[in-house]
């Protein structure tokens, strides 16, 4: 997964294609309009995204 955290200079699209998926480049480092992906790889890469994340948000809403 792509890191987070970026140079407040660095734009979202900086080397993102084209008509290419700004939010899952810049999560994932490619989208389902890249070489060798598919729409089901990149709904897959989201879905397990969001599962990491659910102990975090869990914990945050506990406090």
């Amino acid at each position: 997964m792509a890191d987070l955290a970026r140079p407040a200079s660095q734009p979202y699209s900086e080397g993102v294609p084209l008509g290419h998926s700004i939010a899952a480049h810049r999560i994932h480092g490619w989208c389902y309009l890249c070489a060798d992906h598919t729409l089901a790889e990149e709904v897959l890469a989201w879905q397990v995204w969001a599962y990491e994340l659910l102990p975090q948000m869990l914990e945050r809403d506990r406090d």
